[in-house]
């Protein structure tokens, strides 16, 4: 059966009443409704009005995969672990501040940043794969990038990939004061960079900013690189991009992950041959506030139990869940694993 989402509604209840037995007294347990001096019984309630609705999701038996929800497509062959929402904090679990949003689970000691819903993750996926796409295209092919350097070809470009973005992105934007502090301080940094080479493009720091929100993987991961370094000694630029790059690489064990931040290393260290690209960057760093694109203790409690397919903080899964456990006295809290086959 196919589902429907309702657009409008407009229903009124009317009561059903028994006029033939309308009495001046009522009688106990009995319902009724006064009307002209009389007591007329209820017999029912009776829904008048209207409803407009458009169906959204097809019969299931009608689809090659035979998933239908967006739930259903992240989680298919992809277990997620779940924790139950804590609603007695904030508003029902979720606290929405000009900080970001933090979102309260039974037996975590801390909250978690963000508020990655099914369908704004999809949608982000979806930017992402043409994005990164495009990193990988540019890496491979290093005259495409001496093309793209020139002001002019970066800025077409860039508003052309944004307008698409933007398309699939916009319904899932978050007033800005509700992203993390590492989400705008990305946001600042790409936008003070862009204004210093002369490109006009008004929603890619926007854009990059909302993949790193909706993405643990990518932001944990720029946390923890960051974490390594500091703002003085990214002034020797080149050096230290390329000692942090070689850090991710250590503690990096996906081929797929590797091969997409080679291409933005590669990107990185061909636009710092440019003065004018090596000076924005410079500029950029300088305005902003460094430590927000470091882990705090609520990231670094967060991936104490994240991911072994990355060393996060330089130590193993195994040494992060022993120190999580023992901050939870030997006890793992509670949690389901949902997965669609």
């Amino acid at each position: 059966m196919s589902q429907h989402e309702i657009l409008e509604r407009n229903i009124q209840f009317k009561f059903v009443v028994n006029e033939k037995e309308a009495t001046s007294k009522p009688v106990e347990r009995n319902a009724y409704i006064f009307h002209k001096g009389k007591f007329l019984p209820i017999l029912g309630i009776q829904p008048q009005g209207t409803e407009t609705s458009i169906p959204v999701e097809p019969k299931r038996e009608c689809l090659e995969r035979g998933v239908i929800s967006t739930t259903e497509q992240l989680v298919q062959g992809s277990p997620q672990v779940l924790f139950q929402l804590d609603e007695t904090k904030g508003d029902g679990g979720i606290d929405y501040t000009d900080d970001g949003i933090f979102v309260y689970h039974k037996e975590l000691l801390f909250p978690k940043k963000g508020f990655p819903y099914p369908a704004a993750c999809q949608a982000n996926n979806i930017v992402k794969r043409a994005f990164t796409g495009a990193i990988r295209a540019f890496a491979k092919n290093p005259l495409m990038v001496v093309f793209l350097l020139r002001t002019k070809t970066l800025e077409k470009f860039l508003n052309e990939f944004c307008s698409f973005a933007e398309i699939t992105l916009s319904p899932y934007f978050w007033k800005p004061q509700y992203y993390s502090k590492t989400s705008k301080e990305i946001n600042k940094f790409i936008n003070v960079f862009l204004k210093e080479i002369g490109v006009k493009c008004e929603s890619l720091g926007k854009i990059v900013a909302h993949f790193f929100e909706f993405d643990d993987a990518y932001m944990f991961r720029l946390q923890d690189i960051m974490n390594e370094t500091t703002k003085e000694a990214l002034a020797n630029l080149a050096k230290e991009i390329l000692r942090l790059f070689g850090i991710f690489n250590e503690r990096e064990s996906r081929a797929s992950m590797k091969e997409k931040t080679a291409g933005i290393a590669l990107l990185i260290r061909l636009a710092l041959f440019i003065p004018r690209f090596r000076r924005a960057f410079k500029k950029a760093l300088a305005e902003s506030q460094f430590t927000n694109f470091q882990m705090d203790i609520l990231d670094k409690y967060q991936v104490l139990r994240w991911d072994n397919s990355y060393k996060f903080l330089g130590r193993t899964q195994e040494d992060r869940v022993g120190e999580f456990l023992n901050m939870h006295k030997g006890v793992l809290p509670k949690f389901n694993i949902i997965n669609v086959q």
